[in-house]
């Protein structure tokens, strides 16, 4: 899947996926689900079958069960909850396999990438105040790795080369924080020096 139409056609459709429009009656909730499965058939993430069947329990799903815990879709937000937690762990849309396939898919694009709102922000919670952008960048790498992977930081085997890799990465660092430190000390010096 190119970039470029993440943003564009995945992005406009996936918003039939925000809970307040779950409960919607509209038809519109349906056609916006449809071109997000074609989509994903012309990229071949999915294939016919699999996306008249996700079709067919996106709309059993709100029939049936957004009907049944519209108490618990009417009360979430996104700054409280996640959306993936709200629909596989309260909604438990497991039972329906395709459709959940499908959301699965969603939930696990880059936020980077997309700016679809699915509740939850994995960014936030690597921020801090001395992060450049390549350690964030790199941070993201790991987490989403691990996330994909379904590896649990508990279980990452510490084998002598990931120590002699930790080591030589933090020579590396402290190698380039020593550069910017001359390159800041020659630049306030030659800034002095022109007045």
């Amino acid at each position: 899947m190119e970039k470029s139409l993440i943003s564009n056609v995945l992005v406009k459709n996936a918003s039939c996926l925000k809970p307040e429009n779950l409960l919607s009656e509209s038809d519109f909730n349906q056609l916006m689900m449809k071109s997000l499965l074609r989509y994903l058939v012309n990229c071949k993430v999915l294939d016919e079958p699999q996306s008249d069947n996700a079709l067919r329990q996106f709309n059993l799903f709100r029939r049936d069960d957004c009907k049944k815990n519209s108490d618990k879709i009417t009360l979430f937000t996104k700054s409280e909850g996640r959306l993936d937690d709200l629909y596989f762990n309260q909604l438990h849309v497991s039972k329906y396999k395709e459709f959940a396939s499908v959301l699965k898919i969603l939930f696990a694009l880059s936020q980077g990438q997309s700016s679809v709102e699915i509740g939850f922000s994995l960014n936030e919670t690597i921020l801090e105040d001395n992060f450049e952008q390549k350690s964030i960048m790199s941070q993201r790498l790991i987490k989403d790795h691990m996330i994909m992977e379904n590896v649990k930081p508990h279980t990452i085997e510490i084998s002598n080369q990931l120590i002699l890799d930790v080591k030589s990465s933090r020579i590396k660092y402290e190698t380039d924080l020593e550069e910017k430190k001359k390159a800041n000390e020659l630049q306030e010096k030659n800034e002095q020096l022109e007045i």
